[in-house]
């Protein structure tokens, strides 16, 4: 049952393991909470040029109990976005706390900085409460 004096609070950022990549290297980006509170379940969209990036895979590190229902999709005009998305199913711990949660990797086909960004993120508690960031 949740804890009705929980109030969610808190925000998502992208973290590159270096600022420039050469073509063929791995982009390893981490999620980092910030100033969690209460989170139920988080989600964001990270888009991207196939001719750009290449989507590897994600490593989990300090998520919790929350499930991975990331989403890698193909859009109709030829981009490409990544939908990391968490959800606990049942009543489970919330995470809480700064950490880091997990690893986006992508391979580089270009030379040059890292351009990835987050769009569109969500965090929500058990009271189905958001926050957007």
């Amino acid at each position: 049952k949740p804890d009705p004096t929980d109030t969610l609070a808190g925000k998502l950022i992208l973290v590159p393991n270096k600022k420039n990549y050469k073509n063929g290297e791995t982009v390893e980006l981490t999620v980092h909470g910030f100033g969690m509170k209460a989170v139920n379940a988080l989600s964001f969209a990270l888009a991207y040029s196939p001719n750009d990036y290449e989507y590897i895979g994600l490593e989990a590190k300090e998520i919790g109990t929350l499930e991975n229902y990331t989403n890698d999709r193909l859009h109709s005009n030829g981009k490409k976005s990544i939908y990391p998305t968490f959800v606990n199913i049942g009543d489970k711990p919330t995470l809480n706390g700064s950490k880091d949660l997990f690893i986006l990797k992508f391979k580089a086909h270009k030379n040059g900085p890292c351009t990835l960004q987050m769009t569109d993120g969500l965090l929500v508690d058990k009271n189905l409460q958001y926050l957007l960031f």
